[in-house]
């Protein structure tokens, strides 16, 4: 029979798995950081913050099954949230760039967060193209 969870989730496992661990690390603290600077901004969103937060919160699936898949919905939630993220930052951005001051917000503390948000996104997808377990 197949184990679908496993009781030890460090064992075996291989770079891409720990490249994943740190995008899941890196998701969580950046979303609580990206709440904990909100100020009510215009630059921010509740939607990005809690995608990150709970794309980071579902590696989990990934260290506790054997589920193939299972890195796959981390990554989408992370795209989705860049997305938010993104979505809420161009129209500050488009004040810096205009040299007005039409809309408001921090456009520079966006920008930070959405490249933040892209590396996640981006690392939560390379780890869907790499072996999560060694095989035996």
């Amino acid at each position: 029979m197949k184990e679908y969870f496993n009781k030890n989730p460090f064992k075996d496992r291989t770079v891409g798995f720990w490249i994943g661990l740190g995008t899941a690390a890196l998701a969580i603290v950046s979303a609580i950081l990206f709440i904990a600077l909100d100020y009510g901004d215009k630059s921010f969103s509740v939607q990005a913050f809690a995608l990150m937060l709970v794309g980071g919160l579902t590696f989990a699936a990934v260290m506790f099954t054997n589920f193939r898949t299972a890195a796959l919905i981390p990554a989408i939630l992370y795209v989705i949230g860049f997305g938010y993220s993104l979505d809420y930052t161009l129209p500050p951005l488009s004040d810096v760039w205009n040299g007005v001051n039409f809309i408001g917000g921090n456009a520079m503390m966006g920008l930070a967060f959405c490249i933040i948000f892209l590396v996640c996104a981006i690392l939560g997808i390379v780890t869907n193209f790499m072996n999560l377990k060694k095989v035996n």
